[in-house]
Parts: C-alpha cells; structure tokens; sequence
C-alpha cells in the first residue's frame, strides 16, 4: 500500500497552519530542512508547516500528492537503519504549472520565512563579478515578463512586491544551498533583479527584508530502487519518495527573522550572529579533507572513502591535514580544545567555564556558546551564573561541555596563582587581584616618567601535548593588548 494519511504517527497534522514557503523540493530539502523543522514544531508547537514548491518538475509534487504530503528519510548507520516518516510538509505546487498560486502564497502574511535549496546553477550568478547574469534563462526571462516569474529571483522580487503593494511585512529569505556567504550573495541578486524592474521595490527590499546566511550539511545521495525497498520495509508502505541519509546533521543558521520562526535551535540547529567561522571550518576540514582522501584513493587504485580511511597510513595522513587546517580557523585554535587518549579535538564553539566558590565546593558552570556573545551579554552571563552557583542552583548541564575555563584567584586577594586544568579541557586562564603599582609611563614625546597604575597578573596553565609555550605566551600577550588598549564603554552599554 502506498504511504498515505493513515500511515502518520505524529501531531495533528491537520491543526499545522503553513509558515514556510520552500522553492526547490529535492532530495536535500527533504532529509535535511524537512526533517529538523518537523522536530522543532514537534518541539514547541507553532504556524510553521511548509509549502513546498518545486519550479520545474511536477512529477515530485503529484507524487507528494498522491501521499498526502508524506514521505520517509532513512538513516543509515552503523547500529543499523531507521526511517522517518516527514509530515511536516502542509502544501504542494509545480511553479511552471500554477506559477499564481505560488505569488499567492508567498503575498499571504502567514508564510513569514522563504527557504530554498534550487542549486547553485539556478540563481544566475555572474561569476566574473558574482552579481546578476543577466543573460541567465531564468533571469531574462523574469526581466522580459516580471509578472509571470520562471526563476527563483523571479518569484522572491515578485512575492515581495505583492507584500509592499498590501502592506504586509515581508517574510525573511533564508537561502540553504552551498554557497559562501549564501545570504548576502542571494541579497546581492534579488537587489539587483529588483533594481532593473522597479528601483522603489529595490530600496523597499534593502530597507525591510533579512537575508540572514546558513551553512547545511548532510550526505544524501540519489536514491535508488533499493532506498525505496529499505523505506517499505521500515515503514511498512509503498514511498515512492524515500530519501537516505546519514545520521549526520548540521544546520548553522544566521539568527535574524524579523518575523519569527521555529525552534530550530531546539531541533539542533545552531543559530549564531556570524557564519563564516562555520563555513571556514566546513571547507577547510570537510571539503579540503574530502578533497585529500580523492586524490589518496586514486594513487593508490581505492574507489571508496570508506577503503581510504581504512589504510591506516593514509588514514594517518587524512588526520595530519585536518589538524593543520584547524590551526588556520582560530588565532589561538589549541587553547579552546579537549584532550582524549585517542584524538585532538578543537571546538568550533566556546562554552565558558567560570570557577565559581560556592558553600558546596569549587564549581565550574560554563556559559554556552560564549563566542557569540557581546562583552555586555558575557557580563550578564558571568552575573547569573555566579549567582546561580552560589545560590546552590545549578543543574549537571551547566557545567558539561566546557572548552575553557577561568579562574579568579584575585576575588579573594591574591595577586598570582596557577590553577588546575579542568580535564578533558586543555587550557584554564587565572586572574588575580587588581592592585595599584608604579610603573613606567612614556608620553607621545618619548618621555619617561613613574605613575600609579592598577595592575593584574594573569596566568595560563596547558596541557604541553597540545599547547606549545610560545603558543601559551602570544595568547596571553594578545590577552593584555586587548585589556590594556580597549576602550569598553559602547560594548558595556555605558
């Protein structure tokens, strides 16, 4: 029998209102978007169902149809294999065959965000300037009879013209294909495309839309006749649609949505202010890796990843590559990392370890994800958590998955200390008391002369196995730079 209504186990689909507009209903969309918007409405409820709309092919969308707006993704991994069944998806449409509908639902206030994933190719970018390629099928043709858009700039311009036209606050554009950048390059576009048919539009859309950026990743491949067996199997149902995939998942998103959301966050997105770091991290670890191992397993006549990595010599050299492109990522990438008796990780994230005396002993919570923090929100943070502590609050999560720890031995009065390495961390920076001493001080003259200044000593116990001593000391020289020539005041909010 074939996937259908009966077949769902989940919420009440029928009660899921449409948030979502999504060009591009591929393979990718479907195991990856799909799937972890579904677990942030199964996560914290809300209008955030998904139309989904495929600008050429109809076959998927009839194919959707005929199983109500269900189908399964497949987990393949190494405990064995599971299936999801998605229904999160509330709408679909074939662009080339009902091309108002699709205006219609991208002018409706209740579609708040547009996501896409319609592949490098289709967005019609010039690669001499990276602007509008004008000569683009897609994009002359959405030139030639704006009113009837092919092309995804032709859709966006157009939904959002339909929107300033009624007064409707514009819904956010959130572009998920792999493309550096991908929000401020997909803004560059749809700015341009307006520019050429209605410069107001254009100014409208520069004030009021958030292209905010996003970095994906999950291996799908093509699926195959023995996918949809896998699917039928696990499921018990006939699911023409069936994807499969890795058990890995990443989705680093931008967090700038004028107009809400879902819950992604609690799906297991990461939703930061900057996504460069993320996508450096991707390119240079994943893709450059990958890169590597291509060219190891055609040297040595291996057809597979898997048959690379499973020589340990050259497993051995795949690991060397990746530890030197991680030192490009950070300034000092060592000091926030973990140590294990099998492998270097360096985090991608600093979660902020805080010694805190508390009547039950030393604790050491940590504030999580501090590095997308502003030194006001840090502050904030540091307040709560010592108070938190102190006040005998504090929950075991607070205090996992710490990458660096800070003592403040000067709390009590001391001047210096050399504090004890949070293990598995690899590095914990001490602060001690803030006194006044003379010292030097030269003038803008080149004159010498003795004045009170506050001082502080501050101390950085590593592990050596991964933290070198010249390491160590360019971290702490930048560390008093930073301290002794900032000016805090506009980050405090003074």
């Amino acid at each position: 029998m074939r996937l259908s209504q009966a077949d769902w186990r989940g919420f009440d689909r029928a009660g899921l209102r449409p948030g979502i507009l999504h060009l591009g209903l591929g393979a990718f969309h479907r195991a990856h978007q799909a799937v972890l918007t579904q677990a942030a409405v199964e996560t914290e409820s809300g209008p955030w169902g998904i139309v989904a709309v495929n600008l050429r092919s109809a076959q998927v969308v009839r194919d959707l149809a005929a199983q109500d707006g269900l189908f399964s993704v497949v987990t393949r991994g190494a405990k064995g294999d599971s299936a999801l069944v998605v229904g999160v998806t509330r709408g679909w449409l074939c662009a080339a065959e009902a091309p108002d509908a699709v205006l219609a639902h991208l002018a409706d206030p209740d579609i708040r965000v547009v996501t896409l994933t319609v592949t490098e190719k289709a967005y019609g970018i010039d690669p001499a300037t990276g602007g509008l390629d004008r000569t683009h099928p897609s994009v002359a043709a959405d030139l030639a009879r704006p009113d009837r858009p092919t092309g995804p700039l032709g859709f966006l311009v157009q939904g959002l013209r339909r929107r300033r036209e009624a007064g409707v606050a514009p819904f956010t554009v959130l572009c998920c294909d792999n493309l550096p950048a991908n929000g401020r390059v997909l803004r560059r576009l749809v700015l341009e495309l307006a520019e050429a048919l209605d410069p107001d539009l254009a100014l409208w859309i520069g004030a009021n839309v958030a292209f905010p950026s996003s970095m994906v990743d999950r291996i799908v491949p093509a699926a195959t006749d023995e996918t949809r067996a896998r699917a039928s199997a696990l499921i018990g149902a006939e699911d023409v649609l069936a994807v499969e995939t890795e058990p890995f998942i990443q989705w680093v998103i931008e967090d700038r949505f004028p107009q809400g959301r879902p819950a992604w966050d609690r799906a297991g997105a990461v939703m930061v202010r900057d996504v460069e770091p993320y996508e450096k991290m991707k390119l240079r670890l994943l893709n450059g890796s990958h890169t590597l191992i291509a060219h190891l397993g055609i040297l040595h006549g291996l057809d597979y990843v898997r048959d690379v990595m499973a020589v340990p010599a050259l497993a051995a050299q795949v690991h060397d590559h990746m530890k030197a492109a991680a030192a490009t990522l950070r300034k000092f990438p060592n000091v926030n990392a973990t140590w294990t008796d099998r492998e270097i990780v360096i985090k991608r994230y600093m979660n902020l370890g805080i010694a805190a005396a508390t009547p039950r002993g030393l604790m050491v919570p940590n504030i999580k994800d501090a590095q997308d923090m502003s030194l006001r929100e840090l502050a904030i943070a540091l307040n709560e958590l010592t108070a938190t502590a102190r006040a005998g609050r504090t929950q075991p999560g607070d205090m996992q998955n710490g990458t660096l720890s800070i003592t403040n031995i000067g709390s009590v009065g001391a001047l210096f200390d050399t504090p004890i390495i949070n293990q598995p961390q690899v590095a914990i920076l001490g602060t001690g008391a803030i006194v006044k001493r003379p010292m030097v001080v030269t003038d803008a003259d080149g004159n010498d002369s003795i004045a009170i200044r506050h001082m502080m000593y501050l101390s950085l116990t590593y592990d050596h196995r991964l933290v070198d001593g010249a390491d160590a000391g360019r971290f702490l020289t930048t560390l008093r730079q930073r301290l002794e020539g900032g000016e805090f005041a506009n980050e405090l909010g003074l």
